[in-house]
């Protein structure tokens, strides 16, 4: 079997749910299948950074990914996290959380140059799973903000 290579991003570094999650899943994957890496967001807390490393999992930090809407911030964590989709080169992209959904969507549809565009049968190189690892939508958000998640979240699924 040919190693498969997966770039996995997810916003925050607390140990959550999703976090722990992942964890589940990269532990039990058989590494001489995949070559695993791991971006991770808003590295304050650094227990889920050091349980992975513990494994010899590696990791990038996302130093521009954040939870919280920064237009600013948002647009140059698609720039940090297309450079790194550039260099690692992944075969998967598995996105979790709604934002690194949206950033990380956005972030390999310009790695790859154009959108992947059904009508012409192209195959786009890198395949996308993404996993809610909370819905956004349903925090305690003001409904415009709720709302611009639901937008967000049906307009990057088509990538």
């Amino acid at each position: 079997m040919e190693t498969k290579k997966i770039l996995f991003v997810i916003t925050q570094s607390e140990f959550g749910g999703a976090q722990r999650f992942l964890y589940n899943l990269i532990s039990r994957l058989n590494s001489s299948n995949y070559d695993i890496k791991v971006a991770i967001g808003d590295a304050g807390n650094m227990e889920f950074t050091q349980a992975l490393r513990a494994i010899n999992i590696p990791t990038s930090e996302l130093k521009l990914l954040v939870r919280e809407m920064n237009p600013l911030k948002d647009m140059q964590a698609v720039f940090e996290l297309r450079k790194l989709i550039n260099d690692f080169n992944p075969d998967i992209l598995f996105l979790i959380s709604s934002k690194a959904g949206f950033i990380g969507s956005l972030a390999l549809r310009q790695a790859q140059g154009k959108p992947f565009d059904k009508t012409q049968g192209e195959q786009p190189k890198t395949k996308v799973i993404y996993r809610i690892g909370g819905w956004s939508f349903n925090d305690p958000w003001p409904k415009w903000k709720k709302w611009l998640w639901i937008i967000l979240d049906r307009f990057s699924a088509q990538w």
